[in-house]
């Protein structure tokens, strides 16, 4: 009997010591508790509404044995508190709660946008999954997730989820909603998944080796698009894969998920199975950032001279083909790198129409609407639905002015460049010609341009008519600043080249003030009467003719040989300024009448030379035997004494040599 009641008194005091034990493990927790700081850096830079989770330091307890748990966070934006409980744990021990208040962030906006808003809270979404190490990847559902951290007038939307095999974590796509409000797309990654094992006998096909196979990408095409991708792989070797025949079960681009079944062998291994695949997050799912590509072609209304109402009625009736590039727009990135861009059309995944709204008499609008397709299909559907969800991008877009006087310049111009006569070419006169008259005058020769270029558009836009858009006081063709390179020539290989622009006779007009901010084009062409030594010898018929000196002598051979001309002695040369009063200079003090040699030059059996070599009369052009114009911007003469030969070099304009002919007088010698 008494050995009993001592067994019985060692086990109620092992118990009780037990009691104490778990007693003091949970004061110690409850203690450590107390040692907690949560300090958050740079509060004062966010409103209490911004905090997030990873935004918090918690210090002073010993990190190395205790876990601290985060149960709530909660703000009043107003006060710029944030109230957050926390709790510490180990090894299966929790620690009481204790509520945390720090104050000190940034007072929240008044101005803050509902879009500015509804993504704060998606920045603040926690997701959490109860008795984790319990579920498989594939075993979890929507339904297990636990949302919190965001305010409760927000839903929240799954759109995809990713498992990453080898980390056992999986990446949850989602976005909130309120209304027809749709946040950016955030991504929460959680871990801690058992593993599930393939059946006996068989391979287990990872998610990433059918992707790598496939080149499927999760955020580039939708999940129906994959399914098809998987099912086209049919009876296919690609890879280190040889299908057999794939069966699609269903699929859902709304939440990105579809199941397929698939089987053959993989590195000559077997496998079989069923694959419910989720990640695949609608590519167009994100609101669109900023216009890509906006301008509208106006060609239609400018080779027509439309009224605006014309032009639109013409555009909505086939808008693709009305802007310079496709209309798109850049999506919004969110978290994720996404297809970047959406365009104007039909397409598999969406849709982009638009149509143009007139304003008033000279600017319209584009109202662009973009519809995302949404395929579903389930197990028992032979069929697939399609759900379409419209969004007007009409806010990202500002008015359009309809086409300018400019742009009507612009237009012709840029049909001139693909014509090859705008300039007329003359084959028997040299270029210099009309380079001489341009610089001259500061005008557009009449002769230089083919009218018949651009006859179209000088009646669309000068004759007054009804249902007519713009007029113009005239339409022609002009230099740009033609003393300022707008012309230049070569009349050794017989080229002109040209700077010229299309406007009105207004503009064209006025010598002194050109518009040269209107668009010009250059251009070259050949087919001019060319400059060579035999060409001049016949059109400058230059001879030396006897006469009397200034003493009334007339000329011997002795007084010939005895006339010295140096080489720097001229006829003509450049002296001023291109195209002004003093641009070439004549003088012909060594052979004119009278001089010392009883001797005198003449020009195609005329002594007056004056009249037919630089003569600011005819634009400073020299003219030819048959009244040919040409330009010589220098003739120089030389003469040794005793030598009864003159020469006379003569420069052109070009990159060719000067001339040089050589002369004597005749003198019988008996």
């Amino acid at each position: 009997m008494k050995k009993i009641i001592l067994i019985s008194l060692s086990l109620f005091l092992l118990l009780t010591n037990c009691d104490h034990k778990t007693l003091s493990k949970q004061e110690d927790i409850n203690d450590e508790l107390k040692k907690v700081i949560l300090e958050i850096k740079n509060k004062e830079n966010i409103t209490a509404g911004e905090l997030r989770q990873e935004d918090i330091r918690a210090y002073g307890f010993n990190a190395n044995v205790y876990a601290i748990n985060y149960e709530k966070i909660e703000a009043d934006s107003e006060k710029r508190e944030v109230y957050i409980t926390v709790s510490l744990k180990k090894a299966g021990t929790e620690s009481v709660s204790k509520v945390f208040t720090i104050s000190g962030f940034k007072a929240p906006e008044q101005n803050l946008s509902d879009q500015e808003l509804i993504n704060i809270e998606a920045d603040k979404v926690v997701l959490s999954i109860p008795d984790i190490e319990n579920i498989s990847f594939d075993e979890l559902t929507t339904d297990k997730l636990i949302a919190s951290g965001y305010k409760k007038q927000y839903s929240i939307q799954y759109i995809a989820k990713k498992y990453n095999s080898q980390k056992k974590e999986v990446e949850i796509t989602f976005y909130l909603t309120k209304n027809h409000l749709r946040s950016k797309i955030r991504t929460f990654t959680i871990s801690g998944f058992k593993e599930s094992l393939p059946p006996q006998g068989l391979i287990d096909i990872k998610e990433e080796y059918l992707f790598s196979a496939l080149s499927l990408t999760e955020t580039k095409i939708t999940a129906s698009a994959a399914a098809k991708k998987i099912k086209e792989a049919s009876n296919k070797t690609i890879g280190n894969f040889i299908f057999g025949e794939n069966t699609i079960l269903n699929y859902d681009d709304k939440k990105g998920i579809f199941t397929v079944y698939i089987k053959g062998t993989y590195k000559e291994k077997p496998f079989s199975k069923k694959m419910r695949i989720s990640g695949f997050s609608h590519p167009y799912v994100n609101p669109p950032e900023s216009v890509y590509k906006k301008d509208l072609d106006f060609t239609a209304g400018i080779e027509e001279n439309l009224l605006i109402d014309d032009y639109i009625q013409r555009a909505n009736s086939d808008i693709e083909n009305f802007f310079k590039e496709s209309l798109s727009f850049m999506l919004h990135k969110g978290n994720r790198l996404i297809n970047e861009v959406i365009v104007l059309g039909e397409h598999d995944s969406y849709s982009m129409t638009a149509e143009l709204e007139k304003i008033d008499n000279t600017a319209l609008k584009i109202i662009p609407i973009f519809n995302i397709k949404y395929k579903l299909k389930t197990d028992t559907d032979k069929t697939e639905k399609e759900e379409i969800e419209t969004f007007s991008l009409a806010g990202f877009l500002q008015p359009v002015k309809y086409f300018s006087e400019n742009d009507v310049y612009i237009h012709i111009l840029n049909e001139l460049n693909k014509r090859n006569d705008v300039v007329k070419v003359y084959p028997h006169r040299f270029a210099s010609e009309f380079y001489a008259n341009a610089v001259v005058t500061g005008r557009t020769p009449k002769e230089l341009f083919n009218d018949s270029a651009i006859e179209k558009y000088r009646k669309l836009y000068t004759e007054k008519k009804p249902n007519k858009y713009l007029t113009f006081d005239g339409l022609n063709i002009g230099i740009s600043e033609p003393r300022n390179g707008g012309i230049e020539v070569d009349d050794y290989e017989g080229s002109l080249s040209l700077t010229y622009y299309v406007a009105s006779n207004k503009i064209i007009g006025d010598a002194d003030n050109i518009n040269f901010a209107l668009r010009q084009n250059t251009v070259k062409v050949t087919g001019f009467r060319q400059v060579n030594e035999e060409t001049i010898k016949d059109l400058f018929g230059f001879s030396i003719v006897k006469s009397n000196d200034k003493d009334g002598n007339p000329g011997t051979l002795n007084s010939w040989r005895k006339k010295y001309i140096p080489e720097n002695m001229y006829l003509v040369r450049e002296q001023g300024n291109k195209g002004e009063n003093d641009w070439l200079t004549f003088s012909n003090t060594a052979l004119d009448y009278e001089n010392n040699s009883g001797f005198i030059l003449s020009l195609n059996g005329d002594a007056n030379l004056h009249e037919l070599l630089a003569n600011p009369i005819n634009k400073f052009l020299s003219v030819g035997r048959s009244g040919e114009l040409l330009l010589i911007t220098r003739i120089n003469l030389k003469k040794e004494r005793q030598s009864d030969y003159l020469e006379i070099k003569m420069n052109f304009l070009g990159t060719g040599e000067p001339i040089t002919l050589i002369r004597n007088p005749y003198i019988p010698r008996n």
